[in-house]
């Protein structure tokens, strides 16, 4: 994923248009990209949430830290709060290891996106 593709992903998970992507506002978008991607066939929904993972892996060693996740989310000109940033952290590093893994990753997306199609 380019930076300006996930710049354009950002801008349209800004719902409000309030310059900032709240945890709502994210959900939502990636239950409809999943509902999307399945309707047309295209890229699975696991290599959806592999590709957003490694935008945010900026060291490419398959795990991403809380700065990680901030320093993203700055690089695409979005606002997160630190403590917007911590509460996704939180509700992804299952282990607590204060790293998540691209497995934390997929499977906190595929349990995010159920839970909002209920």
């Amino acid at each position: 994923m380019s930076k300006e593709e996930a710049a354009n992903m950002f801008r349209v998970m800004d719902a409000d248009g309030s310059g900032t992507v709240d945890f709502r506002e994210f959900a939502s978008v990636i239950l409809h990209m999943k509902q999307q991607r399945a309707t047309k066939g295209k890229l699975s929904f696991k290599a959806l949430a592999e590709k957003i993972f490694k935008l945010f892996d900026k060291t490419g060693d398959g795990r991403v830290s809380v700065d990680e996740i901030s320093e993203t989310v700055s690089a695409l000109g979005k606002n997160w709060d630190i403590a917007s940033v911590q509460f996704f952290f939180s509700q992804v590093d299952k282990d607590g290891s204060g790293e998540i893994t691209k497995s934390e990753f997929i499977e906190f997306m595929d349990k995010l996106s159920q839970e909002i199609s209920v």
